[in-house]
């Protein structure tokens, strides 16, 4: 909050100004890696203490990962793109890069991006510490962040924010910005190698930079600074100064700097507060120093500005960082007896079918194995087994999947070992285990995969947003394939316990089968589900090329805000409204021409209706307009909900059949449209939208056909 609205300051935009801005057009993406990381903490520690208790209420809305750039966005009343994406230390690069993206794409006029990360507290320290990561030097801290250096022995834990004001050059110009400087371009690619360790090679680096380099339109003879990741680890700094070989044969005249050295490793903020440093050293003049070199390891061989701050007069800088069937069940997996709520859509049985050994399957998080099974179900779909994978260019295959709780039962184990026994080997894989972005990663590395991998938080809007993101590198060149969607697995004790303080979960514990009633007068609440739901997207070149079995096209996508409030969506639907005309202006398709929407429909008091006010404002005509509800069936499934809705929906367009919206007793009036009750119907699709809509005001519509070649 406090620097967004200084980034802002700096931007000459002052509440004032704000005001005369279009808000619709003003987006943020800020991330973070640890999130709340104090709520989390003290929340566990509540539950495993008292049970059940209020001081759990707002567990959910505060720890969202996209917490912060919601509050942002509420306190702005900013109501274009808005979510966080999770990809650890370089968060705040890929948040910059989708921003910009947003910018080029014409879909926003000013973004707030960057990264943010709070991790001070004593699990978090005691977290990073057992991954051996960190400094030792408790004895000399002054001089223990020395990246380059021989005697180097970890990072020095950071924090802070790091945000920055995008804005289009016509939109900057036409209220007289001060522009100090210009984003020429940027790219996101993955190792496909290690959990936590780099490719010792540096390829994967080096395939970034030259990438970030075309997508700028910029020769490597024009770069002459270069601000470094250079974390001070014993093998990140060498693979990052071989990535740096590769790719700029002559040094000459280049200066390489380490603001890790100055200000330790602020983790997700990192990159967003080392970008601010390179566009200062460009406004100034000035390459600030890399403080404590005291004996420099012979493969550096760049002007890492040691010591003292240089003059440099900067050219180009780069910056591195189905049939209606009830799946709804007495939950089973664990004693329920002291929860208000008893029953769910679990996923119960679960076994990776072969496409995860037994002793990975076991050390796994059941998020991530829920996403190695559905990446690879999805690929054998897309007829794309090993030998097939084995052609693909797999430089130009990335992986976007998204989720809300990220690895729950790791977070609550982990904080309870703490609690209990201190600092123990126990917690020692709770950060790379923990990431958000850890599910996409370990598919990634599963597959080879080396394209853009990270993961996207938008709470429950979250996969749709990932679909978008997926295309975007795909229609942008930067991929020919990608793998998109959401996974969740939030069935433990303090899971259910978490989503029930919000109020939002039905109580019907009594009648289980009939509690997800979306639409319904009656209806008491959202039903909770679990699950992954992944597509392959292709570009229609690459999937041609190779004989795909093509099942639907995608024709384009939006993401919005409410910028209204943390949990509650605007009564007025307009947030919804705008997202769906914005899908469809971006898919190139008339109102007209929709007639199957896939809706949100969680089975909220408030939500269903502000989501049929949208729909009204939208489609004037209801006639021949088929609208069910997915989670009827199979409970909210939060962050994998879109996923799983945009299967739905192309399996309506594939088959012709629409699924039944079930548990519709006492139809609320407002809903003027068919909404399948019951029974399955016959339904030619011409277009179709799923909606998918999330806590923190996120808004996501994504539009699909039938491939007609």
């Amino acid at each position: 909050m406090k620097y967004g609205r200084k980034a802002l300051e700096d931007a000459a935009l002052g509440d004032h100004e704000i005001s005369k801005i279009d808000k619709e057009r003003a987006g943020i993406v800020v991330g973070s890696g640890m999130g709340c990381l104090s709520v989390t903490v003290n929340c566990v520690e509540s539950f495993l203490e008292s049970g059940y208790e209020k001081s759990i209420k707002y567990y959910v809305p505060s720890n969202m990962i996209n917490s912060a750039s919601a509050i942002l966005g509420i306190n702005l009343g900013f109501m274009g793109p808005n979510y966080s994406i999770a990809a650890a230390c370089a968060t705040s690069n890929y948040c910059l890069c989708a921003a910009a993206n947003h910018i080029r794409e014409g879909e926003a006029d000013l973004m707030i991006a960057g990264g943010v990360e709070a991790p001070f507290l004593p699990f978090g320290v005691a977290s990073l510490a057992a991954t051996t990561a960190l400094s030792r030097r408790n004895d000399d801290h002054k001089t223990a962040s020395r990246p380059w250096d021989k005697d180097r022995d970890g990072f020095v834990m950071g924090e802070g924010a790091g945000v920055l004001v995008m804005e289009s050059l016509e939109h900057a110009m036409k209220r007289g910005a001060p522009i100090i400087a210009e984003y020429l371009g940027g790219a996101v690619t993955s190792d496909a190698y290690h959990i936590t360790n780099p490719r010792p090679d540096g390829f994967g680096v080096s395939s970034c930079i030259q990438s970030s380099l075309i997508n700028a339109g910029v020769a490597v003879e024009e770069v002459n600074y270069i601000n470094a990741h250079a974390t001070s680890t014993v093998v990140g700094d060498l693979a990052e100064v071989k990535a740096l070989n590769q790719v700029f044969k002559k040094t000459e005249g280049v200066k390489v700097n380490a603001t890790k050295s100055i200000t330790g490793h602020c983790l997700a903020a990192a990159g967003g507060i080392e970008a601010i440093t390179t566009i200062k050293a460009i406004q100034t003049g000035w390459v600030h120093p890399t403080i404590n070199q005291f004996n420099l390891e012979p493969a550096v061989e760049f002007d890492t500005v040691a010591y003292q701050k240089q003059q440099h007069e900067i050219n180009v800088a780069i910056s591195n960082s189905f049939a209606g069937e009830n799946g709804i069940t007495l939950i089973d997996k664990f004693n329920t007896s002291n929860l208000p709520v008893t029953f769910g859509g679990q996923i119960r049985g679960f076994t990776s079918e072969g496409y995860i050994d037994e002793p990975t399957e076991h050390r796994l998080e059941p998020s991530q194995n829920y996403c190695i099974v559905a990446g690879r179900k999805a690929l054998e779909d897309a007829a794309l087994g090993d030998h097939e994978i084995s052609k693909i260019d797999k430089e130009r295959a990335g992986i976007v999947v998204g989720s809300g709780m990220g690895c729950l039962s790791v977070t609550v184990n982990c904080v309870e070992s703490f609690l209990e026994s201190g600092y123990e080997k126990s917690i020692k894989y709770y950060v790379p285990s923990n990431m958000i972005n850890s599910a996409s990663a370990i598919l990634g590395i599963n597959l080879g995969f080396m394209g853009p991998n990270y993961s996207i938080a938008a709470a429950c809007a979250t996969s749709n947003y990932c679909l978008c993101a997926a295309a975007n590198h795909i229609r942008e060149g930067e991929a020919d394939l990608m793998i998109a969607g959401g996974v969740e697995a939030p069935f433990l004790p303090f899971g259910v316990a978490s989503l029930a303080a919000t109020t939002a979960l039905s109580r019907r514990n009594d009648d289980h089968k009939t509690a997800s009633r979306p639409w319904d007068k009656d209806r008491d609440g959202f039903v909770m589900g679990e699950g992954a739901g992944v597509l392959v997207m292709e570009s229609l070149e690459h999937a041609m090329k190779r004989g795909a079995p093509i099942i639907a096209e995608y024709l384009g996508g939006a993401v919005t805000s409410d910028a209204y409030h943390i949990t509650n969506p605007r009564p007025d639907g307009f947030g919804v409204s705008s997202c769906i005309q914005s899908s469809l202006i971006n898919a190139g398709v008339a109102v007209e021409e929709v007639n199957y929407i896939n809706a949100h429909a969680t089975s909220t008091v408030v939500g269903d209706l502000a989501e049929v006010k949208a729909l009204n404002q939208v489609f004037k005509k209801t006639e021949g307009v088929k609208v069910n509800a997915t989670k009827s069936i199979t409970g909210h499934c939060l962050a994998a909900a879109g996923g799983i809705e945009a299967i739905t929906t192309i399996k309506a367009i594939q088959t012709g059949w629409v699924h039944p919206t079930i548990n519709q007793f006492n139809l609320e009036p407002a809903v003027e449209f068919d909404t399948v009750a019951y029974q399955k119907q016959q339904h030619e699709i011409n277009v179709a939208i799923s909606n998918s809509f999330g806590f923190g005001g996120h808004n996501s519509v994504v539009v699909f056909s039938a491939f007609k070649s």
